[in-house]
């Protein structure tokens, strides 16, 4: 009981440290785009965390996990990992630390409407009645805007960066079954890194000014900081547990627009992220459920 409680613990904690770097990543992300276009931060981005993910594969002598049997899956997931991760970035550009957070909070929506027509699953009424009240958060914050920079530009990129997070959270149920997390990492970096970095002589402001090169190492950093402990909080506790724990970041996202940008959400803004969240929260509860019962019997319910 104490070695189950300990473990959990490590996995709870491992947890709220991924949200806080994940947030500290969208902070610098949003810094470095006022020196740089969207696709550059997306390049330096991926150069230092992948150098610092392949130290840390060296130090704890891991190199096997270089190694891959399915480059072309993960060709596909870089690809539209990539142009997920520059959406975010110009979302982040456009909107508030926190609103940008919330919308990134409807990736789970579209994991449901996508999960029929890419991987055939059933998806029963409590799942589709829990994304339609999650997609009424965003009519809410859209409908009742105190916020100038919630617009119609600044919501489709972020719808598209929610979506593009989807495809990719399925694409990692399969390769999740042969792959470990950090190879996929790799060369999801590696993907990017190429792709961007082809589009570098086009941009018109590729290489940030010196005095922002803290914040392109600070990208590296937390980025990988944040890949290490997400894989460290799956390791030690259930995926119900750890999903949860990801809106925290809501807090963190509050504190950096207050602290730097003396930015402060309106009300319409938390009430659809309080809908959001609890939409999540009932697809996620119901999945466990149906999951629980599917190991008892064997049997795929779908409701």
């Amino acid at each position: 009981m104490t070695s189950h409680t300990g473990t959990l613990s490590k996995g709870i904690i491992a947890a709220v440290a991924a949200a806080f770097f994940l947030s500290c990543l969208n902070l610098f992300s949003k810094i470095l785009v006022e020196d740089v276009d969207p696709a550059m931060v997306t390049f330096w981005r991926n150069l230092f965390a992948l150098f610092s993910l392949c130290l840390f594969i060296i130090v704890t002598r891991q190199t096997i996990l270089f190694k891959t049997r399915r480059p072309w899956a993960h060709l596909m997931r870089g690809c539209v990992g990539t142009i997920g991760m520059i959406l975010g970035v110009w979302m982040f550009s456009l909107l508030p630390i926190t609103e940008g957070t919330v919308i990134g909070f409807t990736t789970p929506l579209f994991i449901i409407l996508l999960s029929y027509p890419l991987l055939k699953e059933k998806v029963g009424i409590y799942r589709i009645t829990a994304t339609l009240i999650g997609f009424i958060g965003i009519l809410i914050m859209v409908g009742f805007n105190g916020s100038e920079a919630l617009t119609i530009k600044s919501l489709s990129v972020g719808i598209g960066f929610a979506l593009c997070n989807a495809l990719v959270l399925i694409m990692l149920r399969q390769l999740g079954k042969t792959e470990h997390a950090l190879t996929t990492v790799f060369y999801f970096m590696v993907t990017g890194l190429i792709m961007t970095g082809v589009y570098m002589p086009f941009s018109e402001k590729a290489i940030p000014d010196i005095s922002m090169w803290w914040v392109v190492i600070a990208l590296g950093i937390v980025g990988t900081l944040s890949l290490i402990f997400k894989t460290e909080s799956y390791r030690h506790a259930d995926a119900s547990v750890i999903a949860p724990i990801a809106y925290t970041m809501l807090i963190w996202s509050a504190i950096f627009d207050y602290l730097i940008w003396n930015y402060t959400a309106g009300a319409n803004i938390w009430i659809g992220a309080t809908i959001i969240i609890a939409s999540n929260m009932i697809i996620i509860w119901r999945e466990q459920k149906l999951s629980n019962q599917s190991n008892r019997d064997g049997s795929h319910p779908s409701v």
